[in-house]
């Protein structure tokens, strides 16, 4: 699914995308999305393959891509 910049969406579409960094490195898969709600952060929780979850901060996926999955039936 392929959404623009401006495109509105839910928290939970998020979960099961791919995120990949801007040279194309794939980092893991969406587990999780939290709100820091005093500092204001939103971090993304993601698998990785060998290296268990791990949460990154949205401020540092600049440049990276989310590829939504449609939902398995």
């Amino acid at each position: 699914m392929k959404i623009e910049p401006t495109s509105d969406l839910s928290v939970s579409a998020l979960i099961g995308a791919v995120v990949t960094t801007a040279d194309g490195c794939e980092l893991g898969v969406v587990v999780d999305v939290r709100f820091g709600i005093a500092d204001h952060k939103v971090i993304l929780w993601i698998r990785q393959d060998g290296n268990g979850i791990n949460g990154i901060d949205w401020d540092h996926l600049s440049g990276a891509t989310l590829s939504l999955q449609s939902p398995h039936c």
